[in-house]
């Protein structure tokens, strides 16, 4: 059970690797609340320190050390690079994704899990759809 809600969490949230990025060096975050702690998901969800579980109205709950996660996530999926933000467990504020050329190709922003837009570009930077919801 645990391994169908994480595969159906991650083909539904379109997500990335991730791993702790605690003393390891740094990576640049897009955000004002650089503070905040960075992890890769694939590395954290390999050692069993990342998991999921479904919370109120369905809502995927992140959960680092068994406990809701705030900060940063960062990696790749399926070769793409992606980035995002949590706080309490739900997705937070930005979580972006770039096409192979280094091109930002979606970034969809959450308040407190409920997706609030999504915008889309195509290879060249153009705007493919700019959607709120």
């Amino acid at each position: 059970m645990k391994k169908a809600i994480t595969l159906i969490a991650i083909l539904n949230f379109g997500i990335f690797s991730l791993s702790l990025n605690i003393g390891c060096g740094s990576t640049k975050s897009t955000t004002a609340e650089s503070n905040l702690p960075k992890i890769d998901m694939m590395e954290m969800m390999q050692n069993e320190r990342l998991s999921m579980t479904k919370g109120e109205n369905d809502k995927i709950i992140w959960l680092f050390d068994g406990k809701p996660y705030t900060g940063y996530i960062y990696g790749e999926q399926r070769g793409k690079k992606i980035e995002g933000e949590f706080k309490n467990g739900l997705e937070h504020g930005s979580q972006k994704e770039w096409h192979d050329n280094g091109q930002l190709k979606k970034e969809r922003v959450y308040d407190n899990g409920t997706k609030v837009s999504t915008k889309t570009w195509d290879k060249d930077g153009k705007v493919t759809s700019d959607i709120k919801h």
